[in-house]
């Protein structure tokens, strides 16, 4: 085992998954590395679990997750810990202020993913997602009788992303969580749900201490669970106002788990 390191949490894009969503072989080797040294894994993302799995399927390995951004969290042994949905009045509500606006909006549920009616414009995002988006004309209708949405993602430039989340956060005070998951999108889930939360969660169940953990990650999505753990990585092309909220700045999961062993290896001395 790696020192009194117990479990490593790992966000997917722009972490461990590159621009062009694959894995490279040095971060693949990482964490089987870890793993046979005694490690538990978990992946935290805005993603949902389907897409998570995707991952998992590609690494060969079945892991803990963290899914949208702490909506859902699953032991490796396939364990649903938690799960979270906004309040269907609370939803339709936020659906139809968001589609006064021209970002692209997916609808997230625990398994499915919903889109209106398609434009151009969402050809630009859909390749990103690891699940078959259904179309549908009727969301609005359907949110709280065959739509139970636990995550809404909107698209588009950073400037209005940011200028779109405080006009969420003044108009839906208490009733969402609203955070940036990456330069060019916006998460909104419900109220108290993060990553940092759904670690907690993970964390409690296994009886996993702070000092046990090391997270890594690249937004402000993960700043939640940076919070959860002295042991908290980012890498290098994240945000300043990220970088500056963690213990180590790293350029890859290879160098955090790298980190890892060596802090085993000194402590062995």
């Amino acid at each position: 085992m790696y020192n009194m390191i117990r479990l490593i949490v790992s966000d997917l894009d722009g972490t461990l998954l590159e621009h062009d969503k694959t894995i490279r072989d040095m971060n693949r080797a990482a964490l089987l590395d870890a793993e046979e040294h005694g490690c538990e894994i978990c992946l935290a993302s805005g993603r949902a679990f389907p897409e998570i799995k995707r991952v998992m399927d590609d690494l060969g390995r079945t892991y803990h997750a963290i899914s949208q951004n702490g909506s859902f969290v699953h032991t490796k042994a396939g364990q649903l810990l938690k799960s979270s949905r906004f309040e269907p009045d609370v939803a339709r509500k936020i659906f139809q202020f968001v589609s006064e606006y021209s970002f692209p909006c997916y609808v997230f549920c625990e398994s499915e993913i919903y889109t209106p009616l398609k434009t151009e414009l969402y050809s630009q995002y859909e390749w990103r997602i690891f699940a078959a988006c259904i179309q549908s004309s009727t969301i609005l209708q359907d949110i709280g009788e065959s739509i139970w949405p636990s995550r809404f993602a909107l698209y588009g430039d950073l400037t209005e992303l940011k200028s779109m989340r405080l006009k969420l956060q003044e108009r839906f005070r208490g009733q969402l969580n609203a955070e940036l998951s990456d330069s060019d999108c916006l998460d909104l889930m419900p109220p108290g749900v993060s990553k940092g939360d759904g670690l907690r969660i993970l964390m409690n169940h296994f009886g996993y201490r702070p000092e046990e953990v090391v997270c890594i990650g690249d937004n402000y999505n993960d700043l939640s669970m940076f919070s959860r753990t002295p042991h908290s990585f980012a890498v290098s092309h994240s945000p300043p106002d990220v970088r500056g909220r963690v213990s180590h700045v790293v350029d890859s999961v290879h160098e955090c788990i790298r980190w890892a062993r060596e802090l085993e290896c000194a402590s062995s001395h």
